[in-house]
């Protein structure tokens, strides 16, 4: 019995979904949809085209690379290493700032609490006459109390809330946590799996950008974001990754953005994973990473600049 596109992921799911069939893989926490009876890897030995039964060439796209899981697991294990330990320097920075807001706060009344006891102690010498005008309102104050406190009890007696009791139920309420914003770009995401996985299972994430040019592969990141469950975290983009970096990197805030608009386009991690090198990217990812965020970079050459095989090549360059 096929599952419906907002039924509980399992693996090995039969989903329908607009005319469509789709079954699903999962790796790590996330679910991915594929085509019935895709293929998940390609042999390497296998001709770039060779024909099917019919004739035709038969595509070579892969939906799913298994071979890969593995370039994955390292990237999230990577991110969340990385992202703990920036979270807790952001916790920290905000900490203390808050701490001395309230030093400031507490200094502050104590100088006002100061001035108001050098003008009584000024004001000794009108005592007598400003003790009997004290006490004629005193005494107005008490009766208005009695009356004001009688009329709370008859609303208390009624079920009508009174203001003062509102307020201790205000005062009452805890604050809320503090949670450093961590943003996440997965600027080539084709199926948008890296993005899953990251949503999924890097639980201080605050969002998570599935990028990818092409509107097809932007369409099945919203049916994966949709299926996993995730469209509060995840929000899928179409465009240029290139041209979407530089966006970040110099994005112009307005007045109503708040002074932290530029920080807040800019992303703590960015994940790059094209077909081919990464060369052309590079500078746009480093340019929209925050300061001290992470870079990580999947590619063919990645083993000349990355100096793991092949240290003379690097050191040429």
């Amino acid at each position: 019995m096929s599952a419906t596109i907002d039924s509980q992921p399992t693996v090995d799911q039969l989903i329908e979904h607009d005319g469509k069939s789709y079954s699903t893989i999962k790796e790590g926490l996330a679910y991915i949809l594929v085509p019935p009876n895709a293929r998940t890897e390609q042999d390497p030995k296998s001709k770039k085209n060779h024909k099917d039964d019919d004739g035709d060439q038969q595509a070579q796209s892969v939906f799913y690379n298994p071979i890969q899981q593995f370039n994955r697991d390292l990237s999230v294990l990577a991110i969340k290493a990385f992202g703990e330990h920036m979270c807790a320097v952001r916790k920290r920075a905000h900490d203390k700032k808050v701490e001395q807001s309230a030093k400031k706060r507490e200094l502050k009344r104590q100088a006002e609490d100061n001035a108001g006891d050098d003008k009584r102690r000024k004001g000794n010498d009108g005592a007598a006459v400003a003790q009997v005008q004290k006490d004629a309102d005193t005494e107005i104050t008490t009766t208005a109390g009695a009356q004001e406190a009688n009329a709370d009890a008859e609303k208390i007696e009624n079920g009508i809330e009174t203001s003062g009791d509102k307020m201790n139920v205000d005062a009452t309420d805890a604050p809320k946590k503090y949670k450093p914003k961590f943003r996440i770009l997965d600027a080539l995401s084709a199926s948008g799996l890296r993005a899953l996985r990251y949503a999924q299972e890097i639980p201080f994430a605050t969002t998570v950008v599935a990028n990818d040019m092409s509107p097809a592969a932007v369409e099945a990141i919203r049916l994966n974001v949709q299926h996993n469950k995730l469209a509060d975290k995840i929000t899928p983009s179409t465009g240029n990754a290139i041209g979407h970096m530089y966006h970040a990197a110099y994005y112009t805030p307005i007045p109503e953005d708040g002074p932290s608009a530029h920080t807040q386009h800019k992303y703590d991690v960015i994940d790059l994973d094209p077909y081919g090198t990464a060369a052309p990217f590079l500078d746009a990812a480093v340019q929209a990473l925050n300061d001290g965020g992470l870079l990580c970079v999947t590619c063919t050459d990645a083993g000349v600049f990355a100096s793991c095989g092949y240290v003379e090549k690097t050191y040429s360059l």
